[in-house]
């Protein structure tokens, strides 16, 4: 028995040194997407690159595709930059009371389309205090990637993230020791602007309900909205055809996975559930989607997940239900100013000698 206290003493001991010594850092996450700006705040273990604790999470809609679409020059009007710094701040604001040590923050698909997007990221830098990166898809891919790790339950060498935004989706894989990212530029709300403007020829406002959908034009829209992305790589297909792999998609409540799991009553869907919900949507107004968080969106998000899962022959999804992309940035050291320690955004051009390096490099949720 003394035996079995002395090893407990020895083990409560160890850990009780590392949490004392460990380098506790609350850092606040801002990630600015094409339809919302998505905060959170955690404490992160910076000796060993992993979070602790997630002591919030914040979204607040801001229509910056909208916005944009609206424009006749490409370019963000006034009012797309109000709204974003008024959203800012306020959620700057909850994360100073949470006393915060660092704050960081990417943005992604609008602004790297619009015109003035990296001017309006210097100006909302300007006017936050926050450092804030314009980042590309491939690296939008790969800290999405980070975040489905850190949530999943999945190793590694068999995950497969399937991140989808307002203007853009990636899927982001380890093959052979490296990162590697399928991209396109297609998401919610530029799904939604394909139905409105390829499919019925109107001028999308970003404002417009695209309720009630006939049979007819579902079957254009479908076809599409399949025209807009490639064929998966070779690895992709690769990893898709592999029966060990999980594709996890990440995404909030307004998500295609999301509106999916309402659907389907399941975390985990296969694309002819997916298929079958939304022929059984055609000829509905908003009215009769209204116990859906967005009635407009319906139609457009599960078109868009059946159209991608059909095109990429994916058999199964497992949603995972996350704060955009924050969880990720938490953890890619580049963003907080470290110099010696790897970044997630560079792993596509490090590759690994073994499995057992990711996780030790990167971390996860304890």
């Amino acid at each position: 028995m003394k035996k079995y206290i002395y090893y407990i003493l020895i083990i409560t001991t160890a850990l009780s040194t590392h949490f004392l010594s460990a380098e506790i850092e609350r850092r606040a996450a801002f990630d600015l997407g094409s339809g919302s700006i998505k905060m959170a705040v955690a404490d992160v273990d910076t000796d060993t690159n992993s979070i602790v604790t997630v002591l919030q999470e914040s979204k607040i809609p801001v229509p910056m595709n909208g916005y944009l679409h609206e424009s006749a020059d490409g370019s963000f009007p006034e009012k797309a930059y109000y709204s974003a710094l008024w959203s800012l701040n306020y959620l700057l604001q909850m994360a100073h009371d949470l006393d915060v040590d660092a704050i960081a923050g990417v943005a992604t698909a609008a602004y790297r389309d619009a015109n003035n997007g990296n001017e309006t990221i210097k100006r909302l830098s300007e006017g936050t205090g926050i450092d804030i990166k314009v980042i590309t898809q491939k690296d939008e891919g790969l800290l999405g990637f980070a975040t489905a790790a850190a949530v999943s339950a999945t190793p590694w060498d068999q995950l497969v993230c399937w991140d989808v935004g307002g203007g853009s989706f990636q899927m982001t894989a380890v093959v052979d020791g490296e990162l590697k990212v399928y991209e396109a530029p297609l998401g919610g709300i530029t799904a939604l602007k394909t139905l409105i403007e390829d499919t019925r020829g109107e001028d999308f406002t970003g404002l417009t309900s695209p309720n009630p959908v006939n049979i007819v034009e579902m079957i254009q829209y479908l076809d599409a909205l399949r025209s807009k992305f490639n064929e998966a790589p070779d690895w992709l297909s690769q990893k898709l055809a592999d029966p060990n792999t999980v594709v996890v998609g990440i995404g909030g409540k307004f998500s295609m996975f999301a509106v999916a799991q309402q659907i389907i009553v399941n975390d985990t869907f296969e694309d002819d559930d997916v298929a079958g919900f939304l022929y059984s949507f055609l000829d509905m107004n908003d009215s009769e989607l209204e116990d859906f968080p967005d009635p407009e969106m319906v139609v457009p998000n599960v078109a868009l997940l059946h159209a991608i899962m059909s095109k990429l022959h994916i058999a199964k999804v497992q949603y995972v239900r996350v704060m955009g992309n924050t969880m990720g940035l938490f953890v890619d050291e580049k963003l907080w100013g470290s110099t010696n320690k790897p970044s997630l955004l560079e792993l596509h051009t490090a590759p690994y000698l073994d499995w057992a390096q990711l996780p030790k490099r990167f971390g996860k949720v304890r």
